[in-house]
């Protein structure tokens, strides 16, 4: 495991990187298209599918909808998210370390970390965040870039 450290030993959480509200998100309801417009608009790769009370219950990504819509020759105006959502969301505490967190990502094969604050999102982290601040503090590049990879197969452990 690896720890990331600012100045005076200071541990780094994932509020010190990651994107904060307001994020683009959706309730379960809202249909492939919408969500669609929605990455196109704002340039994002994924939206957050969350509850009424704001709780992540789901991520919508460009390849879920490429895998579970238009491969499977859905209609994505009649396709509720909650049908193609990765559920249960992998999600991380404000308060969580980065090296915490980068080992969930890497756990998971995930590139995308919502982050809860009393069960409620607060933020997201992406492994385009962790290059951004790699490249700032130039620590441990190997283990963040790792979680780029999505098959472990291709590194050494």
């Amino acid at each position: 495991m690896i720890i990331l450290i600012m100045e005076h030993e200071e541990i780094i959480t994932v509020t010190n990187i990651m994107t904060p509200l307001p994020l683009q998100v959706v309730n379960s309801l809202t249909n492939a298209t919408n969500v669609s417009l929605i990455m196109k608009e704002y340039k994002i790769g994924s939206v957050i599918v969350i509850d009424t009370e704001n709780h992540p219950i789901g991520i919508v990504t460009e390849r879920d909808i490429v895998r579970r819509v238009v491969c499977e020759r859905k209609n994505p105006s009649t396709t509720k998210v909650d049908s193609i959502m990765s559920k249960p969301v992998i999600t991380a505490k404000h308060t969580t370390a980065i090296d915490k967190a980068i080992n969930t990502m890497i756990k998971n094969k995930i590139r995308r970390l919502p982050i809860v604050k009393t069960g409620i999102l607060h933020g997201i982290i992406t492994s385009t965040d962790l290059v951004k601040f790699s490249c700032k503090k130039e620590q441990d590049r190997y283990k963040i870039l790792k979680c780029l990879c999505r098959y472990h197969k291709y590194w050494e452990e």
